[in-house]
């Protein structure tokens, strides 16, 4: 059974188990026990994670693969730029974003696309819109 078919019917009974109401027989029969539904689900978002992070590598190997990459590669040394960590209170770098998706640190996309766009504000935030 889709997954959003088994979420829909799981909300529908626990609505009208909350009423105090009877759970006629077409929404029992197709109740597994509730474990069972949420070993599936763990199992949809495990499996949507392994996607997503499997995206999110060809992205990034994509980035690093530029010829314009090689300042971003790894974190910005003390010797390359002094007063780096100063001005700088957020530094990201290719490195550390390949680390944290090796260690499955994004949840979402979303918090990968954050740390992209920190990468490319430091960027700006250093070196000024003309560089």
């Amino acid at each position: 059974m889709k997954r959003s078919r088994r979420l829909a019917l799981r909300q529908r009974r626990q609505e009208i188990s909350h009423a105090g109401g009877h759970i006629p027989a077409e929404l029992m029969g197709d109740l597994r026990s509730h474990e069972k539904d949420d070993e599936l689900d763990e199992i949809d978002i495990e499996l949507e994670l392994e996607m997503m992070y499997g995206q999110l590598e060809k992205v990034l190997d994509m980035v690093k693969d530029s010829p314009d990459s090689e300042p971003f590669l790894r974190p910005v040394s003390a010797d390359v730029a002094p007063d780096y960590a100063d001005i700088i209170t957020k530094p990201m770098d290719l490195q550390t974003m390949e680390s944290k998706l090796l260690e499955r640190e994004y949840r979402n996309k979303f918090d990968f696309i954050e740390d992209m766009n920190n990468l490319l504000l430091n960027c700006l935030t250093y070196n000024g819109i003309d560089s």
